[in-house]
């Protein structure tokens, strides 16, 4: 019996990276990949200075899929000092307050979720 779970959240990744995701380029040093589709996405974090004031970061997050995250033609994974560039503005990955830059969006490992913040325009 099929997973049906799985077979739903393939069909929605699918449609997130066929129907609402933009084109982006990713950079790492001297490696780069044009034309990654990312659905675009936002999240909040609260971080506590030490202090007892909690202050929340915003991160501009993409949703990639897995295999389609690549630097020159290889699969990798993201990581912190990686680039993003959308429509001229460039987002560095980032992690935020006790978070890791990256992680799965789906229960099946097929989308990364990575967390950038914004660093300048081209």
């Amino acid at each position: 019996m099929p997973d049906f779970l799985d077979t739903c959240s393939n069909w929605l990744d699918s449609m997130c990276r066929d129907q609402l995701s933009q084109l982006v380029e990713l950079r790492f040093g001297a490696a780069s990949q044009q034309n990654v589709p990312a659905t675009i996405g936002n999240d909040e974090t609260p971080e506590d200075n030490g202090d007892g004031i909690v202050t929340v970061r915003g991160t501009r997050d993409y949703f990639i899929a897995v295999a389609d995250y690549q630097l020159d033609g290889i699969v990798v994974m993201p990581a912190v000092g990686h680039l993003i560039v959308e429509n001229g503005i460039v987002y560095e990955v980032v992690a935020p307050g006790d978070e890791p830059c990256v992680r799965p969006s789906d229960a099946y490992g097929r989308m990364w979720r990575i967390h950038t913040q914004p660093i300048g325009e081209e």
